[in-house]
């Protein structure tokens, strides 16, 4: 025989949270007596498709009340400091808040909002093992009292993306990634052994030595990147002595020789090296650098702007129609009968070495870009603006 429970005992989290609710609301509008209160809570309870409550209940949920044990703003607090937060009193028989007594504010979502929850836990689930983002999830499942369905269990929403064939690798990445982001943040310079993205070859003596002011990290294309300003010492053989070239270059954080980065210690061996990351994103043009170009690509100061106009065709014209690949990108027309779509992009182009040279191959990444695509995308004009 089943025991038969006690809702007033052991009511459902999420009902007895939605009376709390009430029962705030109720006392921020000025409060009443005990039945205008339940009246009211229950008057609530039917419109939300709730069963209604009786007295008993009702007080053992102003104990909750002041207890402060339910989801709201302040429950990363502890028990005890929970307990002094929210208080109510009885004065001639109205129950109203103490004049010194805060109110819960409720991390609340409509529904329309929550419904949005297993898109935010498809997006992030890749970056879970990062300590912020595994605490997001784990506040966003508590706060918002998430079912198994909601938290993405059955994929509902799936993000499909290339990911490293080693998860502990892809791991150690990202810590590195947060270990630079904190050397820009406190800007400070550092040292590491690198090789060259076409260098596969793992030999000690394949790799050179950079020391870097980090000013940036980024994620493209599944590889994360570091770019900042090249301090390496560098010999100038005509004038006889050493100098820093100053520029702005990248690197590929997986290149790291076994991921180890440290800072760079001054001329005391003592002390950090430090930088001033405001004046040398300033002093380097670091902001427009990258401004015409896709992706990570580095141009020079030989490198010209150039507008590119790119005609889409087939199926690559519906692909690309609500997509921009670039801040810079243009409309220029489209032609339902020839299932054309044109655009353009303002970009630097690499010298042209070679007289018809193709210009993809003065831009690498746009070389990229357009591949995938096949014989349904051309270039079809090139202007130098």
């Amino acid at each position: 025989m089943h025991k038969k429970r006690d809702m007033a005992r052991n009511p459902s989290p999420q009902v007895q949270l939605q009376r709390i609710k009430h029962i705030t609301t109720f006392l921020n509008n000025g409060g009443g007596n005990l039945t205008e209160l339940l009246d009211y809570v229950n008057e609530k309870l039917i419109e939300e498709n709730l069963p209604p409550i009786k007295e008993r209940q009702i007080q053992y949920d102003l104990n909750k009340l002041n207890s402060g044990d339910f989801a709201h703003s302040k429950k990363h607090l502890t028990k005890d400091e929970r307990g002094n937060l929210f208080r109510y009193e009885v004065k001639n028989k109205k129950y109203q808040w103490e004049s010194n007594s805060e109110q819960p504010v409720f991390d609340d979502l409509q529904d329309e909002e929550r419904l949005t929850l297993p898109f935010l836990f498809g997006l992030l689930k890749r970056y879970e093992t990062i300590p912020a983002v595994e605490k997001i999830l784990r506040v966003v499942k508590e706060n918002y009292n998430m079912s198994e369905k909601e938290l993405n269990k059955d994929e509902m929403f799936v993000v499909h993306n290339i990911s490293m064939n080693d998860i502990d690798f892809e791991e150690e990445l990202v810590k590195v990634a947060l270990q630079l982001i904190g050397h820009i943040q406190r800007s400070e310079v550092i040292e590491f052994n690198y090789t060259w993205v076409g260098n596969l070859d793992n030999a000690a003596n394949s790799y050179g030595y950079y020391k870097i002011a980090p000013l940036q990290v980024k994620l493209y294309e599944n590889y994360y990147y570091l770019t900042g300003i090249n301090l390496t010492p560098e010999e100038d053989e005509e004038a006889g002595e050493t100098k820093k070239t100053g520029k702005i270059v990248n690197f590929r954080i997986d290149q790291i020789l076994q991921l180890k980065v440290e800072p760079s210690l001054d001329e005391t061996e003592a002390n950090i090296e430090m930088f001033d990351r405001s004046k040398l994103i300033q002093d380097s043009g670091f902001k427009d650098h990258f401004k015409h170009v896709l992706g990570v690509w580095t141009p020079s100061a030989t490198d010209d702007l150039h507008r590119v106009t790119i005609e889409f065709k087939d199926w690559a014209a519906s692909y690309v129609r609500h997509l921009k690949f670039h801040p810079t990108q243009r409309f220029v027309g489209m032609d339902p009968k020839k299932k054309t779509y044109t655009i353009s992009l303002d970009l630097k182009l690499m010298p042209e070495i070679m007289k018809g040279k193709k210009v993809t191959e003065r831009a690498p990444e746009l070389q990229f870009l357009l591949g995938r695509f096949r014989e349904c995308a051309s270039i079809i004009k090139t202007k130098r603006i």
